[in-house]
């Protein structure tokens, strides 16, 4: 590999990585603004519902029109948008001091539109370049979300530890250092060809894989919300419904949720094969890791519960788009759209969906538990989100048999 293409694949790397501050800032800071600016849960939700619509929408754009934008200028400015969007969040005490929720939807807006572009774009890219094993690079560039907010838990929690929640908006500003790397290395480089034809690649294909794809499209959806609902409510379930320290629910529930995360992509990328079988395991751990996590009292149980769902989780996003690739594997631009679309979508509904439902179920404890109403209500929200992943296994085991029946993937 020449240091041209080393640059370009570092600068995707922390392009992602970029991604995942940017879907944990609002979720680590969610009880700071909630006793801040008095935001309820629900309100909270409705930011990271905006966040995963504002990239459905550009994942959208990106789908149908690829073929007529500017992608290697696109690809070269989307850590730049990132910064822009992190800047606003600072700039919410000074510009938005009695109307912070505004500034934190403006900022949203910017950065999750940014990150519509690099979960669109990127991916492509990585598939582009000269490489041996591109389901290996794959599940690597994949690894790297996980390893920021490994990263960005530790830090983002740490800091409004010593350096305390009022002084939050600090913090956005020091995460703006990756993205503007990114785009430096980005700026310097030469792209690979990518392929921008989505409607081309829908006529050559025929009904089976357009039916292939559309199934692919629903595994990403389930398995987007499986992995986004605990994500995002993590870090506030192990802080208010198991009565755990911000510090510490942050450090060894969200920072060793996203370790698992990132183990397991990572072992996927060094030693993973199979899929299917990857799949398949993958969300029936997801199902047991949300009951036991929801259910048991014992809130060391259920905080080392919690920990395992990022385990468990860590290859549903991206071991979708490796199956989808399997039978599309000179993919377009626009197919990874489509993919984001769906697994956006799925990361917008659950997350907001455990939201309302944790807000409704803290009204009343029905069963006389020796829980307070808010802890009753966050677990009631975890335990509803099983759904996700008994959906998802039922697709699962559906594109089993209607597409791997005594086959073998390409791959």
């Amino acid at each position: 590999m020449n240091s041209n293409d080393r640059r370009v694949r570092l600068a995707c790397y922390m392009t992602n990585m970029s991604m995942s501050i940017v879907g944990c800032l609002s979720a680590i800071l969610f009880v700071t603004f909630n006793k801040m600016y008095n935001l309820s849960y629900t309100v909270l939700g409705f930011l990271v519902l905006i966040n995963f619509l504002t990239q459905m929408i550009v994942d959208l754009i990106l789908t149908f029109g690829s073929k007529y934008l500017n992608i290697y200028k696109l690809v070269k400015i989307t850590p730049l948008l990132t910064v822009v969007g992190f800047i606003i969040y600072a700039l919410i005490p000074f510009l938005f001091e009695k109307y912070a929720l505004y500034g934190l939807v403006i900022g949203t807006i910017v950065f999750s539109s940014s990150s519509g572009l690099n979960e669109v774009l990127i991916s492509p890219v990585i598939a582009n370049l000269p490489s041996v094993n591109k389901e290996r690079d794959m599940s690597l560039l994949h690894s790297t979300y996980a390893w920021g907010v490994v990263g960005f838990v530790l830090i983002g929690a740490s800091y409004i530890h010593f350096i305390g929640g009022e002084n939050w908006f600090y913090l956005p500003i020091i995460c703006s250092i990756v993205p503007l790397i990114a785009f430096i290395l980005f700026f310097s480089s030469k792209l690979p060809k990518l392929n921008t034809d989505f409607n081309n690649e829908k006529k050559e294909n025929g009904f089976k894989k357009i039916s292939f794809t559309v199934f692919c499209s629903l595994l990403i959806f389930f398995g987007g919300a499986t992995e986004c609902i605990m994500t995002q409510w993590c870090s506030s379930y192990v802080e208010s419904a198991l009565g755990i320290p911000k510090l510490v629910g942050d450090i060894f529930g969200l920072a060793l949720f996203a370790l698992m995360l990132a183990f397991g992509r990572t072992l996927y990328a060094k030693r993973g094969k199979n899929i299917l079988k990857v799949l398949t395991i993958c969300l029936i751990a997801s199902i047991i890791c949300y009951l036991v996590s929801s259910l048991f009292l014992n809130n060391i149980i259920a905080l080392v519960f919690c920990i395992l769902t990022g385990l468990s989780v860590s290859m549903l996003w991206p071991g979708s788009i490796i199956l989808v690739c399997d039978k599309n594997p000179n993919a377009s631009v626009g197919l990874f759209a489509l993919m984001a679309v769906c697994g956006d979508l799925g990361g917008a509904i659950g997350p907001q969906l455990t939201g309302i439902i944790i807000d409704k179920a803290s009204l009343y404890n029905i069963y006389d538990l020796p829980l307070t109403n808010e802890q009753f209500g966050l677990r009631v929200g975890i335990l509803s989100s099983i759904v996700y992943p008994i959906l998802a296994l039922i697709i699962l085991l559906i594109i089993k048999v209607r597409f791997y029946k005594n086959k073998k993937m390409n791959s």
